[in-house]
C-alpha cells in the first residue's frame, strides 16, 4: 500500500476529509488531467464529469466520448493552420504587448484581414507570424 492510501484510510476512519489532489486523472490516478468528459446517467451508474489525462483522453475519445480540453492544455494532435493560398495582410489586434510564458518574450497579437487567423509578432518588422491560430482569448494571459 502506498502512503497516500494509508493516509486516506486513516482519514476515513477518523472522519476527516482529505482534499483530493487537484487535476489528477480520475481513470488512471497517475498523470495530470488535461480535460474532462461527461457520462450520462443512462450510460453508466458512475455518471458525471470525469477528469482524464492525455493517454486516457485518447482512449475515451476512441470509444465515442467527447473530451473537453482545459484552456491551457492542448490535445495530442494539434491542428496546424497553414493556408498557402492566403497572402496575409497583418494588422495589430491587441492593445498592449503580452508575455509568452514559454519563450519569456513580449509579443503582439496580429490578425490577418483576409483569412481572419491570428499570429504572434515578437519584433517590429516581422513578416512571418508565429503560433498561428483561428481563435484567441485575449484574457488568457492576464
Amino acid at each position: 500500500m502506498s502512503f497516500e492510501s494509508i493516509e486516506a484510510a486513516i482519514a476515513v476512519l477518523t472522519g476527516e476529509r482529505v482534499k483530493p489532489k487537484k487535476r489528477l486523472c480520475q481513470l488512471c490516478d497517475g498523470q495530470k488531467a488535461v480535460g474532462r468528459y461527461y457520462l450520462d446517467p443512462s450510460e453508466s451508474e458512475n455518471h458525471g464529469w470525469w477528469r482524464v489525462c492525455s493517454d486516457c483522453a485518447e482512449m475515451v475519445s476512441r470509444v465515442g466520448a467527447e473530451v473537453q480540453y482545459y484552456k491551457y492544455s492542448t490535445p495530442q494532435n494539434k491542428v496546424v493552420i497553414d493556408n498557402p493560398d492566403c497572402e496575409h495582410q497583418w494588422t495589430k489586434w491587441s492593445l498592449v504587448g503580452e508575455v509568452d510564458k514559454k519563450r519569456d518574450l513580449v509579443f503582439d497579437w496580429m490578425r490577418c484581414e483576409k483569412c481572419s487567423c491570428y499570429g504572434k509578432r515578437f519584433r517590429l518588422g516581422q513578416i512571418k507570424m508565429e503560433d498561428l491560430c483561428m481563435e484567441i482569448d485575449l484574457s488568457c494571459s492576464r
